[in-house]
């Protein structure tokens, strides 16, 4: 049974990038922390395992361990035809597997001081003295805050009565070996991102050292099943039958968090995808767990040193830190998924140019803000239409 005598200042439910990096970051602070995960570590996660620049710059240390490939060049593509290829000097996606990632973040917070309990499942908390109870499957933990990083369908979040309202996006991805050694050189250091051939969506193949992550997304709320569409793309991207496919995995991707929630409460806060940030173009979600962690651990360590629990300020910080930015994703979002017509013609001729402008949110050289008024300013306005007309 668990120890119900030890006593944390923070408890954090979800080991996962946000739930581990929150750990390190407050265990460095001298915080008592308790980072606790339903499963046992290492563990298979549905995600493409792609970091971009600006999530690795939230990271503070090194990662190379476990890094499984670069990808120095991006190649995206409309109904199957080119339109976009970028090749950088620097890694443009770092390949890792999530199960590695997830366990080598967990020892970085059990070094800076956490206790990691794996196998551990949430139940409930109660209200105990001047703390928390939390009940799990392995007894009862004490602490002064709790942490929900448990995913889309937080059970922390109902706990600390936080109705959050979460839009998502459909998601599958599978790991492609071939019996062929030489397969995975065919996408060597190159991501694909393929649009037009999933409704409200895009696949995508990140190559690793010996096999290939694959993956198909979706905002459509009429699909409701990916298997069709991701078999379609393994045969549009000639990965044929001779390949197997392990650790296929479905998964919900939180996207365009409601202006309306709350993330936080007198008893504990929420991060990672149990908030609902996720880039809604690219369903990435690394970015906005990092950033999450760090705004999350600033807040937690100015309750802990007051005395009491002064949380209140976390929701309106996300908010203004990476909702304000996700607005104008938001609508880059719509554009592309929403009107297909639209989005096809103008990629289709002017996808280099779309592609380097988005190449420099990825590496965090800009703003979906500065994008966006960059786009819809006057004189971009008037390129739009010029390219449209040309192209009739």
């Amino acid at each position: 049974m668990g120890n119900s005598v030890a006593k944390y200042d923070v408890i954090i439910v979800g080991a996962g990038p946000a739930g581990a990096l929150l750990a390190y970051l407050l265990a460095s602070q001298n915080a008592r922390v308790l980072l606790m995960d339903r499963e046992h570590l290492p563990r298979d996660k549905p995600c493409g395992g792609g970091l971009t620049p600006r999530a690795r710059a939230l990271l503070p240390f090194e990662i190379e361990e476990v890094i499984a490939e670069y990808s120095y060049s991006v190649k995206a593509f409309v109904n199957g035809k080119p339109v976009f290829v970028a090749h950088r000097d620097h890694p443009v996606i770092t390949m890792v597997m999530r199960s590695r990632l997830d366990h080598f973040l967990a020892g970085k917070a059990v070094q800076a001081g956490a206790t990691l309990k794996d196998g551990v499942g949430f139940k409930a908390l109660r209200p105990s003295g001047d703390g928390l109870s939390i009940y799990t499957s392995e007894g009862i933990f004490k602490g002064r805050l709790l942490v929900g990083a448990d995913g889309v369908n937080s059970r922390v979040a109902r706990a600390l009565g936080l109705k959050v309202r979460r839009h998502v996006m459909n998601g599958v991805e599978g790991e492609i070996y071939h019996p062929d050694i030489n397969f995975p050189r065919v996408f060597q250091n190159t991501a694909h991102f393929d649009f037009g051939l999933i409704p409200e969506g895009y696949g995508w193949i990140f190559p690793k050292r010996d096999h290939l992550s694959v993956g198909v997304l979706s905002a459509s709320r009429r699909v409701k099943h990916l298997r069709p569409y991701f078999n379609a793309y393994l045969a549009a991207k000639n990965i044929h039958a001779s390949a197997k496919v392990k650790s296929f995995m479905a998964h919900l991707i939180p996207i365009s968090p409601d202006k309306r929630n709350i993330l936080a409460s007198e008893r504990g806060l929420l991060v990672g995808d149990a908030a609902g940030f996720a880039d809604p173009i690219t369903g990435e979600g690394m970015t906005y767990a990092f950033k999450g962690a760090h705004i999350a651990s600033s807040v937690i360590m100015d309750a802990l040193r007051s005395g009491y629990n002064r949380l209140e300020a976390y929701t309106p910080i996300l908010r203004k830190e990476m909702g304000h930015d996700l607005i104008f994703a938001k609508r880059f979002a719509y554009i592309l998924y929403k009107c297909p017509r639209f989005s096809t013609r103008v990629i289709s001729a002017h996808g280099g140019r779309l592609g380097d402008l988005h190449m420099g949110v990825i590496q965090g050289e800009r703003s979906y803000e500065s994008l966006y008024r960059k786009m819809f300013s006057l004189a971009g306005l008037r390129a739009i239409v010029r390219l449209l007309l040309l192209r009739r």
